[in-house]
């Protein structure tokens, strides 16, 4: 199995010929398998865009996607050789020193205001964010779409890789060293640390997290890894 990260949140997973897309920011071509982790617009946007595409997904955005199979937390959906697992997630709360700082740079670009502002509240997250526990050639791994995991769900430890978004707090380090330790997994695959949608987002610097976490990997936009 291989993991290519394409850039954001998005990332996909190859396996006997077979793809999954997770939460694609760009158009995709028809017939591809598609799983988004919550709604907001930087993992969904293009998505209802998507014709002939086969996209799972809970309730929220599946409103805005023709089509769509709406997915829950305990549903296990088998696509050719994957099993994925649906769980439990959470999205990161954001702070107020993070609120300011990106509020104070989409004013510098006023002309970008009116997009953010529709797509913010166009776009809700209505505390659904899913996990997705992906099982392919006796390999298991764990695509996060947020930064945050559930208090309350009791998660398998050590898969093979773990997709951790590396974005959603003024300090992301302290908020992803407890996610690594409590899912102990056997390899970290950083995503979400790009400026993909500028200028809500920033590059994050992960140099960091790769020097306290011996097992981290930062991608290469478009170069899969194998697992």
């Amino acid at each position: 199995m291989t993991v290519t990260w394409l850039g954001n949140a998005s990332v996909v997973l190859e396996s006997g010929g077979q793809r999954l897309y997770f939460d694609p920011f760009f158009p995709l071509g028809t017939a591809e398998d598609v799983f988004i982790t919550h709604g907001h617009y930087d993992h969904l946007y293009y998505v209802p865009q998507m014709r002939g595409c086969r996209v799972r997904c809970t309730k929220t955005p599946a409103e805005r996607v023709d089509g769509a199979t709406v997915i829950r937390v305990g549903d296990v959906e088998r696509v050719g050789a994957f099993e994925v697992r649906v769980l439990r997630g959470r999205h990161t709360r954001f702070g107020a020193r993070l609120i300011l700082s990106t509020a104070l740079r989409v004013l510098k670009t006023p002309s970008k205001v009116p997009f953010f502002a529709k797509v913010i509240r166009e776009f809700p997250e209505n505390d659904e964010t899913v996990m997705f526990d992906v099982r392919a050639e006796d390999k298991r791994v764990v695509v996060m779409g947020s930064l945050a995991l559930d208090a309350d769900t009791v998660y398998e430890t050590g898969a093979d890789c773990l997709i951790l978004p590396y974005q959603g707090y003024s300090d992301n380090l302290a908020a992803a060293l407890p996610i690594v330790r409590r899912l102990a997994p056997k390899m970290v695959i950083l995503d979400h640390f790009d400026d993909a949608f500028p200028p809500v987002s920033q590059e994050i610097d992960v140099e960091p997290f790769l020097s306290a976490v011996e097992c981290a990997v930062k991608p290469v936009m478009g170069v899969a890894i194998t697992i």
